[in-house]
């Protein structure tokens, strides 16, 4: 993968910044994007910079002329691009759990706009830059949703939608660009601790993690994006993988 071309989009914590770490360690040139906490990206930056190209750009992906801005410039690099992956997803707090009887379309619609709209825009973008040299899309579900998670009731059917739009594009494209999905369960990004879950709570949350009986770690779930958009997973497109510690067999 070394002297590739990646975007890494939502790569200021927790997967994606991971991924991008990963992605820099085999040798990626890097673009990556952030929407409000640009310190962690600029870590990056400075940890990498040295041994690969690391572009940072704040990103919002709801703004098509921006997305096409970052896009533009990757192009004007005349370098192309190799791997996208679309990690940045919108999330409210104030959504988990909500009794569907109060939620509006416009609740629906925060998240249909980054997690399916700014997704099918970075591809839109993306599958012209890889014209000619071939390329990778990794894009993010999650396998709670797949199930119908009954808390997530504005979250659900944007990332049902997002395997929708994988399909579409590995049909459209193959063979010379590839997209896959990953439909991650719980994964141990610091988020109990925002919420303020008790130690008890925490338990709780890893013994209902499928066959696993834990949470799973971000390095865990960036491997795998790694490994999807590497010449190895070359026979691999249009699938869904459910890295859920298997809960969706449980």
């Amino acid at each position: 993968m070394a002297g590739r071309v990646a975007v890494v989009t939502g790569a200021s914590s927790g997967v994606g910044q991971e991924i991008a770490r990963q992605l820099a360690r085999r040798g990626c040139d890097l673009w990556l994007t952030y929407h409000n906490d640009e310190k962690p990206v600029r870590r990056l930056q400075e940890t990498f910079g040295q041994e690969v190209g690391v572009e940072v750009r704040q990103l919002d992906l709801t703004d098509e002329s921006a997305v096409k801005g970052v896009f533009s410039e990757i192009a004007r690099k005349g370098e192309g691009l190799d791997y996208l992956v679309n990690n940045a997803s919108f999330w409210s707090q104030d959504l988990w759990d909500a009794d569907p009887a109060e939620l509006t379309p416009a609740d629906l619609r925060a998240v249909f706009d980054v997690d399916l709209i700014g997704s099918f825009l970075t591809i839109r973008e993306s599958v012209g830059l890889m014209k000619g040299k071939g390329g990778a899309i990794v894009n993010f579900s999650s396998s709670d949703s797949l199930r119908g998670d009954p808390k997530a009731f504005a979250y659900n059917p944007a990332q049902v939608a997002v395997i929708g739009l994988t399909r579409s594009v590995a049909r459209r494209y193959a063979p010379h660009i590839r997209c896959n999905a990953i439909a991650p369960g719980p994964i141990d990004t610091g988020w109990t601790e925002r919420w303020g879950l008790s130690d008890s709570e925490k338990a709780a949350v890893d013994e209902q993690n499928g066959l696993a009986g834990r949470m799973g770690r971000p390095d865990e779930v960036a491997a795998l994006a790694c490994y999807l958009l590497s010449d190895g997973a070359g026979y691999i497109n249009g699938q869904v993988i459910q890295a859920d510690g298997g809960a969706s067999i449980a």
